[in-house]
């Protein structure tokens, strides 16, 4: 009897200290906070560079568009990318959680909290922003470059259908 409520005692008292410590998913869920990685921070913030990552796929085709159809084109996209955001999201979340151990999702906490942690977290985000608009331009460039190449080549080796 005192073993089995030894036992017990045991497994209540595991159960109570899981219970106090935060969850992977809700240190996950503070990191999107601190970091503005939310659905609606990541929208508010990708609307921003939708527009010149449109104008430049427009540009690199040599096609001038009037204000009110990029705008239009804009709208549309932005359309499209709500409906993929929550599925975005479960994939960040899932490789998040795949990747980060709750020690690891701990510390990174306790440097955003601070405000040196918020600074360099702004610059980060500055900095990724700015890389991807630097890669797509130089993924253009380098198709741009490509095309008359791969033209040719398709022109030799394709078959008439």
């Amino acid at each position: 009897m005192r073993l089995l409520f030894g036992i017990f005692f045991i497994i209540f008292s595991l159960n109570l200290a899981n219970a106090e410590e935060p969850t992977k998913e809700a240190l996950l869920e503070e990191l999107f906070q601190l970091t503005d990685s939310t659905e609606e921070a990541i929208l508010a913030r990708s609307g921003e560079g939708f527009r010149t990552q449109i104008e430049a796929s427009f540009k690199a085709r040599n096609v001038k568009l009037a204000d009110e159809h990029l705008q239009a084109i804009e709208e549309i996209f932005i359309s499209e990318f709500k409906k993929e955001l929550p599925e975005l999201m479960r994939e960040i979340r899932t490789l998040s959680l795949e990747t980060y151990t709750i020690e690891e999702l701990q510390k990174a906490l306790e440097l955003l909290r601070t405000p040196e942690g918020r600074r360099f977290q702004k610059k980060q985000e500055m900095l990724i922003q700015k890389l991807v608009t630097i890669s797509v331009k130089s993924g253009m460039r380098a198709g741009k470059r490509a095309q008359p190449a791969m033209a040719a080549y398709m022109k030799a080796h394709a078959s008439p259908k």
